[in-house]
């Protein structure tokens, strides 16, 4: 018998089988690796193709989130890649140097054969990630000081990889700054220079590759847009409207009349018939005047003493003119309406004040003198048509709705206050000497002009203004727009001549709306002499030009600010990539933790540019930023992309894949 314990017998057959066994094993996970290995360079390669595709779209950046094209784009170029929607992730990181890239992440679960007996799982996740960097490759100046040094230093971030940066004398780096250029000029030696890069920070071009010696020559000193600007406000020495106001309220001599009453009546009147005092109720009168058209009330039909009304009346005009030596008044709860008969030209002429209670007062279409007041009380409606309108005293609207139709308006040192609804429609507006005031929570809103404003003062507390289309004239009195409130200003130039301008509202809107006309510009703001502060929580000036003669800018807020200059070659309003000229002044930026877009040249030759505080500033895809000033100082935590304004327009973009 043989010992089975030395036997070995079949052994051999054993071993291989095993062995075989391993092997098959080794080759299904070299399999398995080299399937998932292949998965991933699928997923990598679908990856780089969604973000490139996302990062050529128009501005695929915006306020450090990518934009809704970059996101539609990067996950229909997953789809097509044989990825799902949700699969994919596009966020904005930040890159090696400091500055936003766009990113795209795929991620998606890859089926497993023969893992799935090691691993007891059917799938495993498989990724993707791909960054891009956009660079606008755009030749010139970034930022210049023309003779001081331009400083960059604390946490400030400046990336403007396809232009000059330059000063005067040197750059001061320090601190931990992120700094991306094209290239960097310095006025002064390279020992010299070597001083001021105290900096930990990011600084591309190296110290080794700037340019030293070399002076700085001011870019526009001979533009002629900066020419015509500089013409401009020299010609804002004189206000060219005159002092007094083109048409004010007619005075008359009253003939004292007989008093009459007319109540659940209806008659007609003689026009040349002498009225005392008018005391009307529930009726319906007609008047036919002299029946000829009488503009300057020559021969007017004359009522001595007041008109108060009650009930429900119409009364109806013939062409003439017809003066009231008192007041109109309109009783609680009366309803009534002045209609000139069909074809006729009226003119009204109050010489005392048209006051209507909680009532409903309705005029048609004639012109309007009023010497005294307009007052429209609480949940009174008062209604009057198109004039034009000649007003000596207040317009008061105490919550209630009081409508003017089209002009032109010639207001005489007069109070306009609404804590109501307040509309005026289109046509010349003239403030002379007296006061707009928009309290509470009141709505008061302006067809279109021109508008000008002579000595006194427009204060919008706490409400909504809202100003159409201009030219917008304001004259040595003050324009307070107050924290809380809201104001409009309509396509065209804003000049002012003197006085102050407080922005300081929770959003105020050059332009007409927040999209304005980038191209051929929205607007001109000008203000020679005076004060101006701006510290609003929304700024939006959307194809503006701002230039100041005299004085300093501060923009001071809480809130974002979009604004940009116009980038047509001959804008219809302001100057072609000028956002900010200031004359003689600095200009300043400060903001917390917000984030802006800007886009033109801040320009300040004469003293100093500073940015700074926690903000940062974008701009747009079409856009620019160029800061040139006497000196430049960018420090704290301010970050801004920065990009060379020139006349032949923006230069190519570049985008490439960082990681």
């Amino acid at each position: 018998m043989r010992d089975i314990r030395k036997d070995d017998a079949g052994s051999v057959a054993i071993m291989s089988v095993f062995s075989i066994m391993v092997l098959l094993m080794i080759s299904a996970l070299a399999l398995e690796t080299s399937s998932l290995y292949v998965e991933k360079l699928r997923t990598q390669r679908a990856a780089d193709i969604a973000n490139l595709a996302a990062a050529n779209t128009p501005s695929p950046i915006v306020r450090t989130a990518p934009s809704a094209t970059a996101l539609a784009t990067a996950r229909q170029m997953a789809v097509v890649n044989g990825f799902q929607p949700g699969e994919v992730e596009t966020t904005v990181t930040a890159g090696a140097s400091g500055v936003p890239e766009l990113s795209t992440r795929i991620l998606h679960q890859s089926p497993l054969d023969f893992g799935q007996i090691l691993t007891d799982k059917r799938t495993v996740p498989v990724g993707g990630s791909s960054s891009a960097r956009v660079v606008a490759e755009g030749t010139g100046d970034c930022i210049r000081s023309l003779f001081g040094a331009t400083s960059i230093y604390d946490r400030a971030v400046v990336d403007g990889p396809g232009c000059t940066i330059a000063a005067a004398t040197y750059l001061n780096l320090c601190g931990t700054p992120l700094v991306a250029a094209r290239k960097v000029e310095v006025g002064t030696s390279r020992d010299v220079q070597t001083i001021f890069v105290c900096s930990q920070g990011l600084i591309d071009p190296p110290l080794s590759s700037f340019s030293f010696d070399t002076p700085s020559v001011d870019p526009l000193a001979a533009d002629p847009r900066i020419l015509a600007i500089k013409s401009r406000l020299q010609g804002m020495t004189n206000w060219a409207y005159g002092t007094t106001i083109p048409k004010a309220p007619l005075t008359l001599e009253i003939a004292f009349g007989g008093d009459e009453t007319y109540s659940g009546a209806t008659v007609s009147l003689p026009g040349t018939r002498r009225y005392g005092r008018l005391s009307i109720s529930n009726s319906t009168i007609a008047i036919t005047a002299r029946g000829a058209p009488d503009p300057t009330c020559l021969y007017p039909t004359t009522i001595s003493g007041d008109v108060v009304l009650s009930g429900t009346n119409q009364l109806t005009f013939g062409s003439g003119c017809y003066a009231i030596g008192g007041s109109l008044l309109n009783g609680s709860g009366a309803v009534t309406r002045f209609d000139p008969l069909p074809g006729a030209s009226v003119m009204l002429v109050v010489i005392g004040k048209i006051d209507n209670a909680p009532a409903t007062l309705s005029f048609g279409n004639m012109g309007f003198s009023i010497l005294g007041d307009v007052a429209n009380a609480e949940h009174g409606k008062l209604t009057f048509g198109n004039g034009p309108f000649r007003i000596g005293g207040g317009i008061t609207n105490q919550n209630g709705t009081l409508r003017f139709g089209d002009g032109p308006y010639y207001v005489a040192g007069g109070t306009i206050s609404n804590a109501g609804s307040l509309t005026f429609g289109n046509g010349a507006f003239y403030l002379w000497g007296g006061s707009l005031t928009n309290t509470l929570a009141g709505s008061t809103t302006f067809g279109n002009g021109p508008f000008y404003l002579y000595g006194g003062t427009v204060t919008n507390s706490s409400g909504r203004l809202t100003f159409g289309d201009g030219p917008f004239e304001f004259s040595g009195g003050s324009l307070t727009l107050s924290p809380g409130s809201e104001t409009v200003f309509g396509v065209g130039d804003l000049n002012f001549y003197g006085g102050s301008a407080t922005f300081e509202g929770s959003s105020i809107v050059v332009g007409r709306d927040r999209t304005g006309d980038a191209q051929r510009g929205s607007s001109s703001a000008f203000f020679y002499g005076g004060s101006y502060s701006f510290k609003s929580d929304a700024l939006t000036a959307v194809g503006t030009t701002f230039a100041f003669y005299g004085g300093s800018v501060s923009l001071h807020g809480v809130g974002t600010m979009a604004m940009t200059a116009p980038t047509a070659s001959t804008p219809t309003f302001g100057y072609r990539n000028i956002l900010f000229y200031i004359y003689g002044g600095a200009f300043s930026l400060y903001q917390g933790n917000v984030r802006d877009l800007l886009s033109g040249v801040i320009y300040a030759p004469g003293s100093n540019i500073s940015i700074y505080g926690g903000q940062s500033v974008e701009i747009p895809e079409a856009g620019c930023l160029q800061l040139i000033g006497g000196f430049v100082d960018i420090y704290q935590n301010a970050s801004l992309k920065t990009r060379s304004c020139s006349l032949s327009g923006m230069a190519a973009r570049t985008v490439s894949l960082t990681r």
